[in-house]
């Protein structure tokens, strides 16, 4: 094999190299990316979507068909009504203006259709092909032809996001006609405030907590990290009670100060993050920063 070719042999290999952790990535990407896309296809769905069962994870609607009389005649069907068989006559001008639920139905042959329902029984349900309104409907009595419950047929599902959600949810925020402000940007600035907060209550508690850990020799200290490691598996459900509790008694309820205040007294896992990575800077820094004159607060 001569140079130019181990050249090309070389470069290939890495550009697949570059192309599998492109994809790779681009997949961890995807997968993180998972529940905030569910979010954004939910905020596009309609209250029916949220509760119908087997309903798409994207945004879609139950299409309805509106019968306007295209077809007048008059059929008769054998359906099961009260457990027994009856003839059924329906007339299909008494249906003019009506609007019918569609359903993917199973017909005999192992095809499927979207049809529109006329009538539902027990057993049998009466059918019409929105794609041929002038055509006599079509009684179903089941894939197999020996009945069936209508019910369990899955609706037809149209991917339609529903784009008034948002204005929507503006004026239901928005002030009344007794000049009320409005609750959407109060609400947004609310957010803003406790984020904003206790973030900052987080960064100064836990890490001078965790630079004690990492950096300061003192009794005990390996016993008590271990403890303050061991709330982490503490519920939440088994402190909410006492917590509760707690600030009732001394008058913090429905203030901010429960959400704001335990910011800044650290909590277990931010602790333990940053404990490791201290750990990681070498005392040699330290060393060096002492001997400048820094004080414990500098050398953080």
């Amino acid at each position: 094999m001569n140079a130019a070719a181990r050249l090309h042999r070389s470069k290939l290999k890495k550009n697949m190299n570059y192309t599998f952790m492109t994809a790779f990535a681009a997949a961890c990407l995807a997968i993180f990316l998972l529940p905030f896309l569910y979010m954004i296809f939910t905020s596009f769905k309609t209250h029916t979507q949220m509760v119908a069962l087997n309903a798409p994870i994207w945004p879609a609607v139950n299409p309805k068909y509106t019968f306007q009389g295209e077809n007048t005649g008059t059929y008769t069907f054998k359906v099961e009504k009260g457990g027994q068989l009856t003839d059924l006559t329906i007339n299909m001008k008494d249906y003019t203006g009506q609007t019918m639920t569609m359903y993917t139905v199973p017909l005999e042959g192992g095809t499927k259709k979207n049809l529109a329902l006329v009538e539902g029984f027990n057993q049998y349900a009466i059918f019409m092909d929105p794609a041929k309104p002038s055509v006599a409907p079509i009684l179903w009595k089941g894939a197999d032809g020996k009945g069936g419950l209508y019910k369990t047929l899955p609706v037809s599902w149209v991917f339609s996001p529903t784009w008034s959600n948002y204005p929507h949810v503006w004026n239901l925020t928005s002030p009344g006609t007794n000049g009320t402000f409005k609750l959407f940007p109060v609400a947004l600035m609310n957010t803003l405030f406790y984020a904003f907060t206790t973030t900052i209550g987080i960064l100064i508690s836990c890490t001078l907590v965790a630079f004690g850990f990492s950096r300061f020799r003192f009794p005990g200290r390996d016993f008590w990290f271990v403890v303050l490691i061991s709330t982490i598996f503490l519920p939440g459900a088994v402190t909410i009670i006492p917590t509760f509790t707690f600030f009732y008694k001394i008058g913090w309820v429905g203030t901010w100060l429960p959400l704001i205040v335990p910011a800044f007294f650290a909590n277990a896992y931010d602790t333990f993050l940053l404990r490791q990575f201290f750990m990681t800077l070498p005392r040699e820094l330290d060393e060096a920063a002492m001997i400048d004159g820094a004080s414990p607060f500098r050398v953080l």
